[in-house]
């Protein structure tokens, strides 16, 4: 990889250049091959630094046939960036995009059917994992992707499925205006706008002190363009897309390796850092069912956190709000963990998710009614998200495993989040689902069906993955599983570089084993226990402290999953630290609840 793309995996990206030029009812654009050539090239060139295996060049198209078909399968493995690029004519049906391939007639609506309409480029890339997506439409009506139905995050859904640092469009032209290109009188004639822009790219810019992003060259492009009194392009962004670095700056005399440096991953200091887990597993309403396997998600998550070879965070600073918990108590709880938090703040939520009559999401607490009651008595997402972006912590990470989740994807952003930075920071969301679909639970498993395989992976680890798993290792493992297994697939979202953010020790990594893990303090007496419990664990006779033990032990199997997870803790405590036949007893109760688990 070129040292301008090390800061990107474009070894894990896609880029589809597209190109028609050879029309059989239309007018021949012989510009377009030229503009299409110049556009591969430049990504595959030192500039941009993509890998010429991870650019598709597809030219001439004869009409649509398998061609979504194929876009789904190239966008597939895109999980940091997916750009698409076309050149050729535009048409509308209807105030619908259909980019014209070499079939498509003058007229009529076999424009949608021949060509290629926008709306499939847009849903194999709404549907792609990529954290940036970007489109560069040359020809004529452009302007139409960048509106927001057509847009790769659509208002008109309240989701915003583009991830990292989002989503950026630019477009040749306006809605209802024409592109142009140069004539067969001029040599290598090229279309306009791809001129421009591949020029303005390989000039770079004497006055910019670092790499150049996507805002400034598209600004640039414009303000070229507009003097020569060609066509105006326009352009859609969401969240920070505009700074994602697309290529180096040729006009440094020195390269500007601020931007470029391989970033290193970095682990949260568990001292500075907080945890709230959140999960909702009975409802006093009968028109939410009740999820029995929500107390073991809570239950087995808190431990998989805490354990010292695993996660390692204090038990102290990981909050588990009661199962009986009202919005006030959550409130509470998402606040003090904000205020606290330096370093990471994590937030994961089990339950049933609603939507309000807006679109805008809820999720369910024990008192939580559906229908018109939801915004009284459900939690709403926003007061999360607040939370979270009050927070000082350095990275903030939202895991949901709730019908609709998908609708908290992008909404973590702040305006001022910067992007390509070099520490590991920024916000994070994982979701168990789409905007639109139910998370799901399968017979005969013990925890819901995105939690199950969440801490499938946690607790197993990842061949490969080095001695730590990332977030974004455990978001692309997790929707490959689940994809193969039926379920819905997870989203992710993000800003800057959290996803490389690494959170639990790769089992399949193994430390040395005198080697302690530097985050893994020693385990902290859970200050919930009643009375005569922490008297008894703390009693100097071995008898009484093995009694305590066989009530903790009752407790792991208990209605209410925080009392559950302070049992769990005392008990992994005692295992650890005191006598043999006090911590076998200890050991065995917690042995027995693992494989009753699986």
């Amino acid at each position: 990889m070129t040292e301008a793309a090390q800061w990107r995996d474009y070894s894990r990206s896609r880029a589809v250049v597209v190109g028609a030029w050879d029309y059989l009812h239309l007018p021949p654009v012989p510009a377009a091959r030229k503009s299409m050539e110049r556009l591969a090239g430049l990504l595959a060139s030192p500039l941009c630094g993509w890998p010429t295996e991870r650019v598709e060049v597809l030219s001439n198209l004869r009409r649509r046939d398998n061609v979504p078909d194929r876009l789904m399968e190239l966008y597939e493995d895109a999980a940091d960036v997916a750009l698409f690029y076309f050149v050729g004519h535009g048409q509308l049906h209807e105030d619908q995009l259909a980019l014209a391939l070499r079939e498509s007639p003058e007229t009529g609506p076999r424009r949608l059917t021949t060509g290629l309409p926008f709306t499939d480029v847009r849903a194999a890339l709404r549907e792609c994992g990529a954290r940036t997506k970007i489109v560069i439409l040359d020809c004529c009506f452009a302007g139409n992707a960048t509106q927001p139905e057509n847009s790769l995050a659509s208002t008109t859904d309240l989701i915003e499925l583009t991830a990292g640092t989002g989503a950026f469009t630019m477009a040749a032209s306006g809605i209802y205006r024409t592109a142009w290109f140069e004539t067969g009188e001029v040599a290598d004639a090229q279309t306009y706008f791809t001129k421009y822009l591949v020029d303005t790219i390989e000039r770079g810019f004497s006055d910019h002190p670092g790499n150049l992003p996507l805002g400034r060259i598209f600004r640039a492009t414009a303000d070229a363009l507009g003097r020569d009194r060609k066509p105006e392009p326009t352009r859609s962004v969401r969240h920070d897309a505009d700074q994602f670095i697309f290529a180096r700056n040729s006009a440094l005399s020195v390269p500007d390796r601020t931007q470029v440096t391989e970033i290193t991953p970095r682990f949260p200091d568990p001292v500075r850092s907080r945890i709230v887990i959140i999960g909702t597993p009975s409802y006093v309403t009968e028109e939410l069912p009740d999820i029995p396997q929500i107390a073991a998600n809570v239950a087995d998550l808190t431990t998989l956190l805490t354990t010292p070879e695993l996660g390692g965070f204090n038990p102290a600073d990981c909050r588990v709000v009661p199962a009986a918990a009202q919005v006030a108590e959550v409130g509470r709880a998402l606040l003090h963990a904000a205020q606290e938090a330096d370093d990471l703040l994590l937030i994961y939520y089990a339950g049933h998710g609603m939507l309000g009559s807006a679109g805008d999401l809820y999720l369910g607490l024990a008192s939580t009614e559906p229908g018109p009651m939801v915004p009284f008595t459900g939690l709403p997402f926003d007061l999360v998200r607040r939370a979270l972006r009050s927070a000082r912590a350095t990275s903030r990470v939202a895991i949901l495993d709730a019908s609709f989740s998908g609708r908290a994807i992008g909404t973590m952003a702040a305006s001022n989040d910067a992007l390509g930075q070099m520490e590991i920071a920024g916000s994070y969301t994982l979701t168990a689902s789409s905007d639109s679909r139910e998370a799901a639970i399968l017979p005969g498993e013990t925890h819901t069906a995105f939690t199950e395989r969440l801490l499938a992976v946690l607790r197993s680890g990842l061949p490969g993955a080095g001695e730590w798993l990332s977030l974004d290792d455990i978001y692309r493992h997790l929707r490959s599983q689940m994809l193969a297994d039926g379920l819905p697939a997870p989203q992710q979202s993000g800003t800057a570089t959290a996803h490389l953010l690494k959170l639990v020790r790769n089992r399949l990594h193994p430390a040395p084993a005198a080697t302690r893990s530097p985050r893994a303090p020693a385990l902290a007496n859970p200050g919930a226990l009643p009375e005569d419990l922490r008297a008894g664990l703390s009693s100097d006779r071995p008898g009484l402290r093995a009694a305590a033990v066989r009530e903790l032990a009752e407790w792991l199997d208990g209605p209410d999953p925080a009392q559950a997870v302070v049992a769990r803790v005392a008990l992994q405590n005692t295992a650890i630290n005191d006598i043999p036949v006090v911590a076998d007893v200890a050991r065995a109760a917690l042995d027995s609840r693992v494989s009753s688990s699986k």
